[in-house]
């Protein structure tokens, strides 16, 4: 499977929009869909992003065997997976915007 495809098929697995992702990763929607299609391969920059974006392994997004975080998800229902990747993706959101608006000098 292409890097597009399997980047497409985490995203849709999580009910995720491309807009949504992108609000996620930082990311411009129509950026996410050159990387979908194909056109486009992402720099380790936006890769690191969409990992974040999708608060996923980076392992699981090149299509590596994902076996410590199988068992991690093993030991949760899907509701609570669910709860804890949206609050992790919560957290290094977060991370994200206080390091940009401390390298923009917003924050002290």
């Amino acid at each position: 499977m292409e890097f597009g495809e399997r980047l497409t098929q985490m995203r849709e697995t999580q009910q995720m929009s491309q807009e949504t992702l992108a609000k996620r990763s930082g990311i411009e929607p129509s950026v996410i869909s050159h990387f979908e299609s194909g056109r486009r391969n992402p720099s380790l920059r936006n890769f690191c992003r969409l990992v974040t974006g999708l608060v996923c392994s980076a392992d699981a997004l090149l299509g590596l065997p994902t076996t410590s975080l199988d068992r991690w998800k093993a030991l949760f229902t899907d509701e609570e997976w669910g709860l804890l990747r949206d609050f992790v993706s919560m957290l290094l959101q977060r991370r994200v915007t206080v390091k940009r608006q401390t390298k923009d000098g917003e924050c002290d």
